[in-house]
């Protein structure tokens, strides 16, 4: 699945949820956006989804669950194993409500 989302001819079909806009983040996001991925992005930081937005990218979904709703995939750039641990197994996690076809990249 990774090789057909990275060939793909209609890279714009491609629905990628980026979660997680810090330093790394940001600029990863964008050099989707620019290849033409559909991305959306959600950070809990105001300030990280204001630069992301500057550059370029689409404004903020209001949760991670929003903005992975329907996705591809799902990139996370997170700071710790504790907040990707709870963002995907706890109250609301996100695997419950991932199609079984989703990519989940935990970078």
């Amino acid at each position: 699945m990774l090789r057909r989302l990275c060939t793909s001819a209609a890279p714009t079909a491609t629905r990628v949820a980026f979660l997680g806009l810090g330093n790394m983040g940001i600029p990863m996001a964008w050099n989707l956006s620019k290849s033409g991925f559909d991305v959306r992005i959600f950070d809990p930081s105001a300030s990280a989804c204001e630069e992301a937005v500057a550059l370029g990218l689409p404004a903020p979904h209001a949760s991670a669950a929003s903005a992975a709703a329907d996705a591809d995939a799902v990139v996370t750039m997170l700071p710790n194993s504790a907040v990707c641990e709870k963002l995907f197994l706890g109250d609301s996690g996100l695997l419950a409500s991932l199609r079984p076809s989703t990519l989940v990249l935990d970078c």
